[in-house]
C-alpha cells in the first residue's frame, strides 16, 4: 500500500521513497522520522549518523536485549545474568549490536545458545570495570557471533 502526504505519494507500493517531503536550501531532506518497516533503502550515502542507546541500567537474572529498542546497549551487572537477544533482522539480513557491560566479570554471564566466540570460548570479563562486546547475526539470531571488542575499557590515568 502506498503512503501519501497531502495526496502526494511519498512511499510507493514496493516501499520505495518516490517523493521527498521537503528540501532545505542546501538540498538536504527536511523531515522527521522515516520508518521503512524493514524495507530496503538502496545505495544511501550516510553521514553523521547515530545509534539509539538502550540503557538497561542494573541487570540480573533473565535480561532481554530487544534490538527494536536500540543497537547500543548499556548495562551494569548486579547479579548473575542469563541474556536473551530479541527481534534480530530476518534470515539473510545481517544485524548486530554493541553491549557496554559494567562489572560483567564478577558474576556469571550466560549467553544465548548458539553464541559463537573466537576460539569457542566467551571472553573473561572485567570484575570491576567496563567491557565492550559486539554481537552480529545473519540468520535471524539462530547463531550470534560475539567478540570482546574492548575488554577493561578505561580512560588512561
Amino acid at each position: 500500500m502506498a503512503i501519501k502526504v497531502s495526496s502526494t505519494t511519498v512511499i510507493d507500493d514496493t516501499r520505495n521513497i518516490v517523493n521527498v517531503i521537503a528540501f532545505t536550501a542546501s538540498g538536504n531532506v527536511a523531515a522527521g522520522n522515516i520508518n521503512l518497516a524493514d524495507g530496503v533503502l538502496s545505495r544511501p550515502r550516510v553521514q553523521d549518523y547515530a545509534l539509539t542507546v538502550n540503557a538497561l541500567g542494573n541487570v540480573e537474572a533473565s535480561t532481554t536485549i530487544n534490538l527494536e529498542n536500540g543497537n547500543y546497549i548499556t548495562a551494569t551487572a548486579t547479579g548473575p545474568v542469563t541474556w536473551t537477544f530479541s527481534n534480530p533482522p530476518g534470515s539473510g539480513i545481517a544485524g548486530g549490536f554493541i553491549l557496554v557491560l559494567t562489572n560483567g566479570g564478577i558474576l556469571t554471564q550466560t549467553w544465548p545458545g548458539g553464541t559463537a566466540w573466537p576460539g569457542g570460548t566467551a571472553p573473561t570479563l572485567t570484575n570491576n570495570g567496563t567491557d565492550v562486546l559486539v554481537f552480529i547475526t545473519n540468520n535471524a539470531g539462530t547463531t550470534w557471533r560475539g567478540v570482546g571488542s574492548m575488554l577493561d575499557s578505561k580512560v588512561p590515568a
